[in-house]
């Protein structure tokens, strides 16, 4: 399967000084794959416009323009159909003149990436066009692109970031589960918008997130990496620089402020500060066997427990959940992950134990003490 392309860009081959001005050039679709409806193509473009940060002069140089933050993003379209793009700062040759072109892949509805392949995945794809080819190639950068591609690389990269980023997870990700609850019918759609200094960390944000929200909620996630107006962008998660964040306020926005003071405390969700903490423990690979556990989805129950039994220190609620979850299911475990968790929740070292724990952990050596030999 090959997915419909299209190419929209401010940077054309006749810009140049044959005009005699540095004057703004509109943007245009510049090649359009016959199989994309023209409704798309009208609510396309203002997606897939780019503005340059505040200060940035009309006239850069090769090293100014690779400073640039570029936008990837999978915006959902009213007909049901999404829009993935990447969208990137360019200069004409002759006059240096900063412009930008658009390359989108488009998604009719009801379709998914290849192999269940989660939207943020596809910006490390090699074949995103930064010029209009003179013939579109059959082969869109989707499609192209293995699952399995850079996955050593990316994962100890994604392990890096996690750390570097501790103090902000545990918020973050609550914030980004609660996007898939249901919203009151008259409320606004909450928007969770990160504020970093390079573009490409609200990939990896967003990569984060891909890692261990349900596979469901990651493929209708509608994001992007950059704007300048993020009251204006209809994506759900939206990535601004540190000057673009000021006034952002009120019920509708969930800003979190990567490039400021560190946030104190606790979210007083068990699932979130769970996962942060595997992140932090840089074992990402938990969450497939967490999956692999029975638990409705966001349930904190299955990652602290096999938290826990990697030996993954918990705090209060993560133990609590771990216990009532085993203790509703007392052979859900084996006898190895069983003893592990005992161990963890009876560990001496542990001092800051509430009563909700213990009366967790009583159901649960209750469950196992009636609990059969296999």
């Amino acid at each position: 399967m090959s997915l419909a392309q299209l190419h929209y860009t401010s940077a054309t081959a006749g810009d140049g000084p044959e005009s005699g001005e540095d004057a703004k050039i509109p943007a245009r679709f510049t090649a359009v794959d016959a199989a994309i409806p023209a409704a798309a193509l009208t609510e396309a473009g203002p997606l897939l416009a780019y503005e340059p940060p505040a200060g940035t002069a009309r006239q850069v140089t090769e090293n100014a323009l690779r400073a640039l933050p570029e936008s990837f993003s999978f915006s959902a379209l009213s007909d049901g159909s999404h829009l993935l793009a990447r969208t990137v700062p360019v200069r004409t040759p002759q006059l240096s003149s900063l412009r930008f072109h658009a390359h989108a892949v488009h998604l009719p509805a009801g379709t998914r990436l290849p192999d269940g392949m989660p939207p943020i995945t596809a910006c490390r794809s090699a074949r995103w066009a930064a010029t209009t080819p003179d013939r579109v190639t059959a082969v869109d950068p989707v499609t192209a692109l293995s699952v399995a591609t850079g996955r050593a690389a990316e994962r100890e990269g994604l392990n890096d970031f996690a750390v570097s980023r501790g103090p902000w997870l545990a918020g973050v990700l609550a914030d980004l589960r609660g996007l898939d609850e249901p919203a009151e019918s008259a409320a606004e759609p909450v928007k969770v918008v990160l504020v970093e200094r390079q573009s490409a960390d609200v990939a990896r944000w967003i990569a984060l997130a891909a890692a261990v929200l349900p596979p469901d909620t990651t493929e209708r996630l509608t994001f992007t990496t950059y704007t300048r107006h993020p009251e204006r962008a209809p994506q759900r998660v939206v990535g601004v620089l540190p000057q673009d964040a000021h006034e952002l306020s009120g019920p509708g926005f969930r800003v979190h402020t990567c490039t400021g003071p560190r946030p104190q405390g606790t979210v007083g969700d068990a699932w979130a500060e769970t996962v942060a903490r595997i992140w932090r423990s840089r074992t990402p690979e938990l969450f497939l066997e967490a999956a692999a556990l029975p638990g409705e989805p966001y349930a904190a129950g299955p990652v602290a427990v096999t938290a826990l039994c990697a030996g993954i220190a918990l705090g209060p609620c993560g133990r609590s959940a771990a216990a009532a979850w085993a203790a509703e299911r007392p052979y859900a475990l084996d006898a190895k992950r069983t003893r592990q968790l005992v161990d963890a929740l009876t560990s001496t070292g542990v001092d800051d134990r509430t009563g909700a724990e213990f009366d967790a952990a009583g159901r649960l050596f209750a469950a196992l003490d009636g609990r059969s030999p296999a």
